[in-house]
């Protein structure tokens, strides 16, 4: 798969999100391939049921890190671990991510669009959504007026 078999003719990505975690990274993969501010990250979570495997992407420098760090990976590896909730989806999307800014997402043109927005995207192997989180570093205007010498 080539970065011009993803795209149609408008310039959207026509591949759909896929429940393999390993085909969806293989789509991040060549999409940001030589995006070195681009970071992905997949780590495992050990579950009542068994393992769940998960992918994080962020621009870093975009995004704000200490933000994805204390509500997305902190509470996932740590603080949830052996978890036994029926459903992993709704449980993750629910409570343990520490964030009322989250939404799902079904289209994987919307994801990448998000990712390239500020906002961190989640994978989970089993499910063919994304899980988007507000985390763009928000620059406020200066406080007090700026002279130019």
């Amino acid at each position: 798969m080539d970065l011009e078999d993803l795209y149609d003719d408008n310039n959207k990505l026509k591949v759909p999100l896929r429940r393999s975690l390993a085909e969806n990274k293989k789509v991040l993969g060549i999409l940001f391939e030589n995006c070195g501010d681009v970071v992905q990250k997949s780590f495992a979570m050990e579950r009542a049921e068994g393992m769940v495997y998960m992918h994080v992407v962020y621009i870093d420098g975009l995004t704000n890190n200490g933000m994805i760090e204390e509500t997305i990976l902190k509470p996932l590896s740590y603080e949830w671990r052996g978890n036994s909730a029926k459903d992993v989806w709704d449980s993750i999307l629910y409570q343990e991510v520490q964030t009322a800014d989250i939404k799902e997402e079904t289209s994987f043109d919307k994801t990448v669009g998000s990712i390239l927005k500020g906002d961190t995207a989640i994978f989970i192997d089993g499910y063919a959504r994304s899980m988007i989180v507000l985390s763009l570093i928000h620059i406020s205007e200066p406080t007090r007026p700026i002279s130019i010498s």
